[in-house]
């Protein structure tokens, strides 16, 4: 039997609007909005700002050229200040408008944000975070390692230059906790011995004393840093005033390019584990193309929000003309993979390869 025009009407116009009410949020027609909670002020600004300074070229990079699948990618950023407080307020106020949310800085932070996207369904993609707890979380897709994988990366390097006793330097938050019980089980395994290890507060406050008090250990053959660049940045002026020279290690939670620019020449030295490839050297197709849509100067933290926001256009674009969250995760969690050139392949587990660079007196990083 045929409907009437307006009965027929009626019926479309409600099978619509039972469409948008189960529809998932942030995705029209003409735009994708993924949401970020990041340090763009505070202790951790420098970081927060460079990640987003990579991730939003690339994004105005896919709008230029045609979008993914004819959407428009809008980012939508707040500032936490790296207070765990702040990034689970933005995360309320993200969710009712974000398709995904992207790039959070920090273990506390992201931890924070967890509380609220878990329920709601929403996936986190690519915090900048080695945090073990988000590696199993299933609405949490991780580009990088865990702050296990850094210590061992570190401790091996450590164990080859004959350092045995180590003394370490943490954040007295998740982020220095987890490292601090990578490093322990590094270490044994590498048949060396943490001597040493001395909290400092997430805000610097204490960050002076705090820094003596670990300089003071006797017998340190090399330190480790868990914790921000402004943390760092107190141990290391503190250690070359008192004129010791052992080795300085950091995690790359501590963002080299900030730290190099807190310490300017007094840096000179200081080994970071990297968690992307070197930004300076074109040797593969995602430095290279790096490169060509991001401006000078050429950071790891631009690098890295780069690279997590290439990596997200490129499932999204996987998942189909009509992608849904768990398409997304899906596609980020293909065995297959995405591999962008020589000796640079991410698949489910993310991109795991760490490297150490150095920090040298004429303010660059090299490997």
């Amino acid at each position: 039997m045929n409907l009437p025009y307006k009965a027929a009407l009626s019926v479309v116009v409600a099978l619509g609007l039972l469409t948008q009410a189960h529809a998932e949020a942030g995705i029209t027609s003409t735009s994708i909005t993924i949401g970020q909670s990041v340090a763009l002020t505070g202790i951790n600004k420098g970081r927060g700002l460079e990640f987003r300074r990579g991730a939003q070229a690339w994004f105005d990079h896919v709008n230029e050229t045609g979008g993914i699948n004819g959407r428009r990618i809008n980012l939508v950023s707040l500032d936490d200040a790296y207070d765990p407080n702040r990034a689970a307020e933005n995360t309320k106020a993200l969710i009712p408008q974000s398709f995904a949310l992207f790039g959070y800085i920090g273990a506390a932070p992201s931890l924070a944000g967890a509380k609220f996207f878990e329920p709601a369904g929403v996936p986190l993609i690519a915090p900048w975070t080695g945090e073990p707890s988000l590696h199993d979380n299933k609405l949490v897709w991780n580009l990088q390692g865990t702050y296990a994988d850094e210590a061992r990366a570190a401790m091996k390097h450590m164990a080859a230059m004959q350092l045995h006793n180590i003394a370490v330097f943490y954040q007295d938050d998740q982020l220095g906790k987890a490292s601090l019980s990578g490093i322990r089980e590094a270490a044994a395994a590498n048949h060396m011995n943490v001597i040493a290890a001395v909290p400092v507060n997430r805000d610097g406050s204490g960050a002076d004393a705090a820094a003596q008090k670990l300089l003071a250990t006797p017998g340190v053959d090399a330190y480790f840093l868990a914790t921000a660049y402004s943390n760092a940045s107190h141990f290391v002026l503190a250690k070359r005033a008192l004129g010791l020279f052992s080795p300085v290690y950091a995690q790359s939670a501590v963002g080299s390019d900030s730290l190099m620019e807190a310490l300017h020449q007094h840096g000179d030295g200081v080994m970071v584990t990297q968690v992307v490839p070197n930004p300076t050297e074109p040797t593969n197709k995602m430095v290279i193309e790096f490169q060509h849509v991001t401006k000078a100067p050429y950071t790891y933290g631009a690098m890295q929000g780069f690279f997590s926001a290439h990596v997200l256009t490129d499932a999204l674009k996987a998942a189909g003309a009509n992608p849904t969250r768990s398409g997304l995760l899906s596609e980020l969690r293909n065995p297959h993979g995405f591999a962008y050139g020589p000796g640079l392949f991410v698949d489910a587990q993310g991109y795991r390869h760490v490297e150490i660079s150095i920090l040298s007196k004429s303010g660059s990083v090299i490997d």
